[in-house]
């Protein structure tokens, strides 16, 4: 006969070892997790400069081309949510490739990335981590 084995558990350093591997993965989870929520919110804030980069672009094709600049024209910054997070400017381009009917109007808005985990807008003493989104559009006469 061969030999037989009393299987009856694991040994102390079985169980070290597998509690160090789950460890090293949980730990490795745990900085996964708070990388992810700052890309999420980074895109919401995103998505917000574009869609008030293209109300604003909404708005300029309202008014119609007669009421754009003819010369080349940046507008002051300001802040269209209202609560200082986001600045916007947009600036009109006239005579685009020699052509005198054609206005090129781009839209831009950016926003302080330091808001995302620092919410309170009247701190003004910290570094500047600027992100900017920009629509581009061409108007015709």
């Amino acid at each position: 006969m061969g030999k037989t084995y009393n299987n009856k558990g694991m040994s102390i350093i079985e169980l070290m070892v597998s509690i160090i591997i789950l460890a090293i993965g949980i730990l490795a989870m745990a900085g996964v997790v708070p990388m992810a929520a700052r890309s999420i919110n980074k895109s919401k804030l995103m998505m917000t400069a574009t869609e008030y980069s293209q109300q604003q672009m909404e708005i300029l094709k309202k008014s119609g081309f007669s009421s754009l600049p003819a010369g080349n024209v940046t507008t002051a910054y300001y802040h269209p949510s209202g609560n200082g997070r986001y600045w916007q400017w947009w600036s009109v381009t006239a005579d685009v490739n020699g052509n005198t009917d054609m206005r090129r109007v781009s839209v831009s808005t950016s926003w302080d990335m330091y808001y995302m985990d620092h919410p309170a807008p009247e701190q003004t003493d910290h570094p500047r981590e600027w992100e900017t989104v920009t629509v581009t559009s061409y108007f015709t006469n």
